[in-house]
């Protein structure tokens, strides 16, 4: 779909390859991993518009399409290679500040990271909110249309995301961040955050959601540590050993990865993880892992700090 692991926005004659970006408040300046799959280079396409939020909602109300953005955007074009930055700044293209972008591709194919996305608008005291729908047309005029929705926080204690793709962002407080179903990407920010997972925010066995938590912290909760919340997510775990849900592995990267069976559907030696796992976390750059090779050890011992709520 031309953002993360989707479809690309190709250059391929007589497709309209779009991805749409909007944001809620003037945005003055955005920057984006850009991935050419391979390739050695694309022509990456731009067009930004500062229309006012209000108007993109009443494009949106009917569908929305490319011919019916209003006039007066600002279109530039630049050749990116793989595992390139593309930024944009708003007095680049005349405006103070701008709510909306089209990207496309001149030449070759692309695709937008959403990982590596940095936007810069947040004073201390605002939230931030970006709804990216994209649409891709392919070669057999086959059409798909998907969204990435992203929140930041600078006010709100608790957010909360849907079943698409989410990146939900916290503030220097004690958040509670939901990310809802879809393969979700977490930033606590400083404080002691809730990570939380309710029922049917998983997968399906063997088609796992995937989220990432990207800064968990893994001192105690009243020393601003971090803490998973898996009570709502976990079916009947009170009568039931906790090493039958959970299974802490160590990935190739150095990343503790939970791997998790809400019915409690492993077996003894974890040989159908990969069979019967409906979610997993991966808590990026922490080893929890290393010097703990009794599962339920490790599992109580998160229970007993706090760390990992089960029921």
């Amino acid at each position: 779909m031309g953002v993360g692991n989707g479809q690309d926005i190709d250059s391929d004659s007589g497709q309209e390859d779009h991805l749409f970006m909007s944001f809620d408040q003037g945005v003055t300046q955005i920057s984006l991993m850009v991935d050419t799959n391979g390739n050695a280079s694309a022509t990456l396409r731009y067009t930004v518009y500062a229309v006012t939020p209000a108007e993109l909602a009443m494009l949106g109300q009917d569908g929305f399409t490319y011919t019916d953005l209003p006039a007066g955007g600002f279109s530039g074009s630049v050749v990116v290679n793989d595992g390139d930055t593309f930024e944009l700044d708003a007095s680049d293209a005349g405006f103070s500040e701008f709510t909306f972008i089209v990207f496309e591709a001149d030449e070759g194919e692309y695709k937008l990271v959403p990982d590596e996305l940095t936007v810069d608008y947040l004073s201390e005291n605002q939230d931030f909110s970006l709804i990216a729908p994209f649409n891709v047309r392919d070669s057999d005029f086959d059409v798909a249309a998907d969204s990435i929705n992203i929140s930041i926080s600078g006010t709100e204690d608790t957010l909360t995301g849907t079943n698409a793709i989410d990146a939900l962002g916290g503030n220097e407080e004690a958040n509670t961040l939901i990310g809802g179903g879809g393969d979700d990407t977490l930033t606590g920010g400083l404080g002691s955050d809730t990570f939380v997972w309710n029922l049917n925010d998983g997968g399906s066995p063997g088609d796992p959601a995937e989220d990432v938590i990207t800064d968990f912290d893994t001192a105690l909760p009243g020393s601003d540590g971090d803490v998973l919340d898996l009570s709502d997510l976990l079916v009947d775990e009170q009568n039931n050993d906790l090493t039958d849900y959970l299974y802490f592995d160590l990935s190739n990267d150095g990343d503790t990865v939970v791997h998790i069976s809400t019915t409690g559907g492993f077996n003894s030696d974890f040989t159908n993880v990969d069979a019967v796992e409906e979610q997993t976390i991966e808590l990026t750059g922490i080893d929890l892992v290393t010097g703990n090779s009794d599962q339920a050890l490790l599992i109580q011992d998160l229970v007993d700090n706090g760390k990992l709520i089960t029921d």
